[in-house]
């Protein structure tokens, strides 16, 4: 969905729905890992 308009030269009309679930799916393991693995050193 974000390469397709930029391919065909057509204006992007979710682009910024899709960044953001990108960055969602990025950013939210990184935090529960870093939970988990204080978790296990603190324990």
């Amino acid at each position: 969905e974000l390469i397709r308009p930029a391919m065909l030269d057509r204006p992007g009309g979710g682009v910024a729905l899709h960044i953001s679930a990108l960055c969602i799916f990025a950013v939210m393991p990184f935090f529960l890992s870093v939970g988990l693995l204080r978790r296990r050193l603190m324990s």
